[in-house]
């Protein structure tokens, strides 16, 4: 995540795009919730910053055309009451999520550590929405990240825009049953 806070900080972060875009979902509760102490990343792209970006790979902008936001969050918090708050409340987006036809693709928990990974799928291979949310309270502070990519946009765009953007884990995010995953078998 660090990694796309450094790729864009150029960019100017206002806050998350308001307005109702498919595959958009609000994380600025998680930082409300946490305090401003405990944000230590906030980025904010919206359709306007996007542009330039995407137009400096034009194999992106043809995959990723119709992507609409980016908000990325990276959360530092020291005290566990305030820590579980943010769980709860990323229990409570993944459940409104997968209520309103979000798949999760990924779940993993290990310990003091969770990843959650939904995607809002339009058609076998578009998806109008991606939102990662990753919890570390294996040490202290607990460092919570969220991350919304919102738009109409293709698999391949996912793995090129975390290249690009060096988003930890887009690149290897791979949905079951899609007409890559189905090419690519033996």
């Amino acid at each position: 995540m660090l990694g796309l806070a450094l790729a864009v900080a150029p960019a100017e972060a206002a806050g998350p795009v308001r307005e109702p875009v498919p595959g958009f979902v609000d994380g600025t509760k998680l930082a409300a919730l946490a305090g401003d102490d405990a944000v230590s990343v906030e980025v904010t792209l919206g359709k306007t910053l996007l542009k330039p970006i995407l137009r400096a790979d034009p194999e992106l902008e043809a995959l990723a055309g119709g992507l609409e936001s980016i908000y990325a969050l990276v959360l530092e918090i020291d005290s566990a009451s305030v820590a579980e708050q943010v769980v709860r409340e990323i229990r409570e987006i993944e459940s409104r999520l997968i209520g309103r036809g979000w798949e999760r693709v990924a779940r993993v928990r290990e310990r003091d550590e969770e990843v959650k990974v939904l995607v809002l799928v339009e058609d076998e291979k578009t998806y109008s929405g991606l939102v990662v949310m990753v919890v570390d309270r294996s040490g202290t502070p607990a460092e919570i990240v969220f991350a919304n990519i919102a738009g109409t946009l293709d698999l391949a765009a996912i793995e090129r825009l975390g290249e690009r953007l060096d988003v930890p884990g887009l690149s290897d995010i791979t949905i079951e049953g899609t007409e890559q995953e189905k090419r690519e078998e033996p």
